[in-house]
């Protein structure tokens, strides 16, 4: 199958605050990630929307497209340093809030439970809390 048929295979779904799920159709995840490791994927480990974003935009790019979203290291950095600073950043799990349950229970103006040095990268991403500039 090519990266441009393996495509119409994926779906992307955004959820609020800009998290997202990708969902594959049975049985195309496994050709996907064995075409990517053909073509240089490496340290794919599944599972994390991490993970799952670098074997779409890998597909992508086979098929000449660009990715998805584009990581922005600098972006990352200004936005972190605003976290570093907040009282609801938690040093541990690094995340904003209570990481995971916060993504699952929180409403608008709380803390999120997002996990923030992957949140932080994507221009996509807001700050429920409305901290972070808009850039």
């Amino acid at each position: 199958m090519t990266p441009e048929e393996l495509l119409t295979k994926a779906t992307v779904n955004w959820r609020n605050r800009g998290n997202f799920t990708i969902t594959w159709e049975k049985g195309y995840k496994s050709e996907a990630l064995s075409l990517a490791r053909q073509n240089g994927l490496t340290g794919y480990k599944g599972g994390c929307p991490s993970c799952e974003l670098q074997l779409l935009n890998k597909i992508r790019e086979l098929a000449g497209y660009g990715p998805v979203q584009h990581e922005d290291k600098s972006l990352r950095d200004r936005r972190l340093k605003i976290c570093h600073g907040c009282e609801h950043y938690k040093k541990i799990t690094r995340s904003c809030g209570t990481l995971i349950l916060g993504a699952i229970t929180a409403k608008e103006n709380e803390p999120c439970g997002c996990f923030l040095p992957i949140k932080a990268s994507f221009k996509i991403f807001d700050c429920p809390l409305k901290k972070w500039p808009n850039e």
